[in-house]
């Protein structure tokens, strides 16, 4: 008859929670329908209301028109991978300074060479810097290879910030490095500091914001992704590569990792010097 029917109808959608994407398609697709039929219900009951009482009932039909626009924070359009890219420096520290740094005083022991490493003419504040410059020239060269990774593969489109971007990865370099060192001072042999770096660097990988946003999850696990030095790095490297935000907006995660890293790897240094005086 062309005249609505004042009845109001209740559709029930049922969604497969095992097919995430799927489900989010189809409720998408059945709420776009529904809004479309919608708007063309509420139309023709317009078109049946006194013509002074129109203008009136198009309000309370419709009382907000909404629109969204990109905002210009970037100059060019952004991919998921170009913000996946700085995400992969925390795994980087995680996989490449904290493994490395775990098994360094745990591979000497095991070969045997720690004790003849301890009684050379040099003192062990030597020996340790030697260790952590290894450990850093084995984390700019694994940061390197995955930047430079995803410029060749993913034609990454980021902003360049080097001296910000060295700064960040050595502060958080020496977090890696710290907790490596602790693991590496205690653990009796190199099959156990790889198996106790493995136990924490996995569950890690996964709170640092580098996947997935923070946001997303529980808030005792935010709270603890928060904590982490490396979910700081992730941060900044997203807020310089991807907005092009100068040093001055990431001054507070640069303080977060300088505090961190001192802290830490002061703890591994105690650490090794109480592993060479139990020799």
């Amino acid at each position: 008859m062309g005249i609505p029917v004042p009845i109001k109808s209740h559709l029930e959608v049922y969604v497969d929670p095992t097919d995430t994407t799927g489900a989010l398609i189809t409720q998408q697709s059945v709420f776009g329908f529904l809004s479309a039929f919608i708007k063309e219900y509420q139309n023709i009951a317009i078109e049946q209301v006194m013509p002074d009482m129109k203008s009136y009932v198009e309000v309370l039909a419709d009382p907000i028109t909404v629109s969204v626009s990109e905002a210009e924070v970037t100059e060019a359009e952004l991919q998921w991978i170009d913000y996946m890219v700085p995400g992969t420096l925390g795994l980087v520290l995680i996989w490449s300074g904290l493994n490395h740094a775990s098994m360094t005083i745990a591979t000497e022991r095991t070969k045997g060479t720690f004790q003849r490493m301890v009684i050379a003419p040099v003192s062990p504040t030597v020996v340790l810097l030697g260790k952590l410059i290894s450990a850093l020239v084995i984390v700019y060269m694994s940061a390197f290879i995955m930047l430079l990774s995803g410029v060749l593969l993913f034609q990454v489109n980021l902003h360049w910030n080097i001296p910000v971007m060295l700064l960040a990865i050595f502060l958080g370099a020496l977090s890696a490095i710290g907790i490596g060192l602790i693991i590496s001072s205690l653990a009796k042999n190199e099959e156990a500091a790889n198996s106790i770096s493995v136990i924490i660097s996995v569950p890690l990988q996964f709170f640092i914001g580098a996947f997935f946003p923070l946001s997303i999850m529980p808030e005792a696990a935010q709270a603890f992704g928060n904590a982490l030095p490396f979910t700081k790095l992730v941060n900044a490297m997203q807020d310089v590569m991807t907005r092009n935000l100068p040093f001055d907006a990431v001054i507070p995660e640069m303080l977060y990792l300088a505090a961190s890293g001192l802290i830490l790897f002061a703890l591994g240094t105690i650490t090794y010097r109480v592993a060479l005086k139990r020799l």
